[in-house]
C-alpha cells in the first residue's frame, strides 16, 4: 500500500521467514521511496500544508513465465496520484525483498524537465494500471499495462472556488447574470476562464489528455492516443482534437484475447472514448506502421450538455417536429470512475451496454451541478442525452405513478407501454436511459431532497442487476457533519427496483414498488465505496464501505443479493 509519508509499504499476510529473517503476520518487510518524491519529504514537517506522495492505486501482475529461481515473474505497478506525474514498476519476483529492483519508471512532462520521451501528456497518475496480452506479430505476444492520462490539477479550480456564506454548496448569484455583483458570494476567478463565474472549464486542460499502453517488461510505449489540433487516426501515435480534457478515471478493459482488446475511458467531462485493438484488421503491416488500422479510437457518448426531455415522456422522445434538445446551461458534469460493461447487451439490446455515473470527486461538497446515472449502448457512433430516455422517476416499475397525477390507473399502463415500445421495438433510435439524481425528489413517489447527490464510485453489474452508490453532502445539520450515502440496486435493462428497499410504503395486500424502493439511504456517512460482490457456493453477497463501516447492499442492510441458480463455478482456460 502507498502512503503519504512518501513510501510504498509492503507487509506480510502471515508468519513467514524471508531472507533468513522471521516476520510476524502484518509486519512490514519493505518500503520504497520513489526518487522523484525524495526531495519532497521535507514538506511532511510543514503543519500548514498537506502534501501528497505515494497516493495511487497498486496493481500486481503475475506472469505465466518462470524465473530461473523457480518463481514466476511478478511485477508491482503503481502511480502516485496527487503525489506526482509518474508510474513505477518493481520486480518482486522472489519473496526476499533484498532481491527486488526497479523494473522501469516513466514520468510525465517535457523531457527537458526530466519527463520521459513520449509521455509528455501524462498527468497526475490517478488511473489504475490494467494488464493484458497484446499480439504484435505472428510470433510475438507482449504483456502490457494500460492506463489513462491522469488528472490535471487545473480542474481543482472548476467550479471556481467561492465563499459559501449560506452553506448550500451553490454559488449565490443575486441577479443570476453570472457576473460578480454586490450581494453575490465572492469567488476566485481562474486564469483561462470567462469574465463571469465558471461552473466548468470553458477551454481545455494542459495535461492528462490521453490513453497509454506500455510494454510491461521495460515500460516502453506501444500505443497512445492524445490531444492534437490535427487529427491522426491511424498508427500507434494517434491525435484527436476532441480529446481536450484529462482522464483521471480508471479504464474499463476487456481483453478478449491477445488479438482483440476493447477499452472504455471517460475523460473528466464525461466524454466516453472507446479504444479497440484488432490484430486481424491489419495483420500483414508492421506493428509501428503509421498507417496501421489495428488501433481504432472513437467517442461514443458525451454527458454535457444535458437534454430538456421530461422524465417518463415517450411522446417527447418520439417527436420529430420538436425533438429533445440539448440545454447549454445544463453542463459541467464530471466523471472520475469507469463504466461497468455488459458487452453482449441486455433485455432490449444486443449491443454493449455501459453503466456509469457523474460526480465531481475533487469537489464532493459542491451542489451546483445536476448529476446523472446512465445506461448507454455502444453502436460505434457518437450519442448524447437527446438519444436517451429520461426515466428519473422509475416509470417502468410495477407501481409507478408514471404521469404523476397521484393515481395508479390505466393511463399509467398506457404510458409504460409507450416507453417499452421505444426500447424494445427497434423503431426508434434509443441509445439508453438516464436518471437525474438531484431531481428524484420532484417525483410523485419520492419526497426526499436529493440536492447535491453525485456518483463517486464505479458501478457493479451482477446477475442482470446494476449496483451503485452515491453521496449527498449535508450543510446545515450539525448532527450529520459528513453527509448521506445511498446504495442503489436497479434492473440492468429497465431501471426498475431489485429490492423492496422502502417497506414503509407497503400495504396490507403486499409490497409496493416505486422509486423509493430503488435505493437505501445511510445518514452520517463519508463518501461510500462501490459495491463489491463476493460469491461462495450458491450464495452471493454485496458489500460496500460507508461511514467507516461495512454495509450490505441487500434489503434492510443485509448482504444477500440475487445470484444465478446453483451459484458460480470458477473456470480457467487458455485460448490462442
Amino acid at each position: 500500500m502507498g502512503a503519504n509519508d512518501g513510501m510504498l509499504h509492503v507487509f506480510t499476510n502471515d508468519d513467514a521467514t524471508i531472507g533468513g529473517t522471521s516476520y510476524s503476520a502484518g509486519q512490514e518487510i519493505f518500503a520504497f521511496i520513489p526518487s522523484d518524491l525524495l526531495p519532497e519529504l521535507q514538506e511532511i514537517g510543514d503543519a500548514t500544508t498537506h502534501s501528497f506522495f505515494v497516493d495511487g492505486p497498486v496493481s500486481l501482475f503475475r506472469s505465466t513465465a518462470e524465473h530461473t529461481s523457480g518463481y514466476t515473474y511478478k511485477t508491482l505497478v503503481f502511480g502516485e496520484r496527487r503525489g506526482g506525474r509518474a508510474y513505477w514498476a518493481l520486480d518482486i519476483t522472489q519473496p526476499d525483498p533484498d532481491t527486488w529492483t526497479v523494473k522501469w519508471h516513466i514520468k510525465g512532462g517535457s523531457p527537458y524537465l526530466s519527463g520521459t520521451t513520449g509521455f509528455e501528456e501524462l498527468g497526475y497518475s490517478w488511473s489504475r494500471p490494467f494488464f493484458a496480452e497484446l499480439q504484435i506479430d505472428s510470433s510475438t505476444i507482449k504483456d502490457v499495462a494500460v492506463f489513462a492520462g491522469g488528472y490535471d490539477p487545473l480542474e481543482d479550480a472548476y467550479p471556481e472556488p467561492f465563499e459559501d456564506l449560506d452553506e448550500n454548496g451553490i454559488w449565490y448569484d443575486a441577479d443570476a447574470d453570472g457576473e460578480y455583483d454586490s450581494g453575490d458570494e465572492v469567488f476566485s476567478a481562474t486564469a483561462g476562464g470567462t469574465e463571469g463565474y465558471d461552473y466548468y472549464n470553458p477551454g481545455k486542460d494542459n495535461m492528462g489528455r490521453g490513453i497509454f499502453v506500455v510494454d510491461l517488461s521495460d515500460g516502453s510505449l506501444l500505443f497512445k492516443a492524445t490531444y492534437g489540433a490535427t487529427e491522426v487516426a491511424t498508427g500507434i501515435d494517434q491525435k484527436y482534437d476532441a480529446m481536450t480534457y484529462c482522464f483521471p478515471s480508471d479504464m474499463a478493459v476487456i481483453p478478449f484475447s491477445p488479438t482483440e482488446i476493447v477499452m472504455y475511458a471517460p475523460d473528466v467531462y464525461g466524454q466516453i472514448w472507446k479504444i479497440r485493438y484488432n490484430y486481424f484488421a491489419d495483420p500483414t503491416s508492421a506493428y509501428d506502421a503509421s498507417d496501421s488500422t489495428r488501433w481504432t479510437v472513437k467517442r461514443i457518448f458525451t454527458t454535457n450538455p444535458g437534454s430538456n426531455l421530461a422524465t417518463g415522456d415517450p411522446d417527447g422522445f418520439k417527436d420529430t417536429v420538436s425533438p429533445p434538445a440539448l440545454t447549454a446551461s445544463d453542463a459541467g458534469r464530471k466523471v472520475f470512475y469507469p463504466p461497468d460493461v455488459n458487452y453482449f447487451g441486455n433485455d432490449w439490446s444486443i449491443l454493449p451496454v455501459l453503466y456509469f455515473g457523474t460526480g465531481d470527486r475533487a469537489h464532493p461538497r459542491y451542489a451546483m451541478t445536476s448529476n446523472r446515472f446512465y445506461l448507454v449502448t455502444d453502436d460505434d457512433t457518437l450519442a448524447d442525452e437527446t438519444d436517451l430516455l429520461n426515466l428519473t422517476c422509475n416509470e417502468l416499475d410495477v407501481d409507478a405513478d408514471v404521469n404523476g397525477d397521484g393515481f395508479l390507473d390505466s393511463d399509467d399502463g398506457i404510458l409504460q407501454s409507450d416507453l417499452y415500445e421505444i426500447l424494445e421495438s427497434g423503431n426508434y433510435y434509443c441509445r439508453g436511459l438516464y436518471r437525474i439524481l438531484d431531481e428524484q425528489g420532484d417525483c410523485e413517489d419520492d419526497a426526499l431532497d436529493h440536492t447535491g447527490e453525485s456518483s463517486l464510485s464505479q458501478p457493479t453489474i451482477y446477475f442482470k442487476n446494476v449496483y451503485f452508490t452515491t453521496y449527498q453532502p449535508v450543510f446545515d445539520d450539525p448532527c450529520n457533519p459528513m453527509g448521506n450515502a445511498f446504495i442503489y440496486a436497479l434492473d440492468h435493462s429497465f431501471y426498475t427496483s431489485v429490492f423492496n428497499y422502502d417497506q414503509s410504503n407497503d400495504t396490507e395486500s403486499g409490497e409496493v414498488r416505486t422509486i423509493t424502493d430503488t435505493y437505501r439511504m445511510m445518514t452520517g456517512s463519508s463518501i461510500p465505496s462501490g459495491v463489491k460482490v463476493i460469491t461462495r457456493g450458491d450464495k452471493a453477497a454485496g458489500v460496500l464501505s460507508a461511514g467507516g463501516a461495512v454495509a450490505g447492499a441487500g434489503e434492510e442492510g443485509s448482504t444477500t443479493i440475487p445470484g444465478p441458480p446453483g451459484g458460480i463455478t470458477p473456470l480457467m482456460w487458455w485460448t490462442d
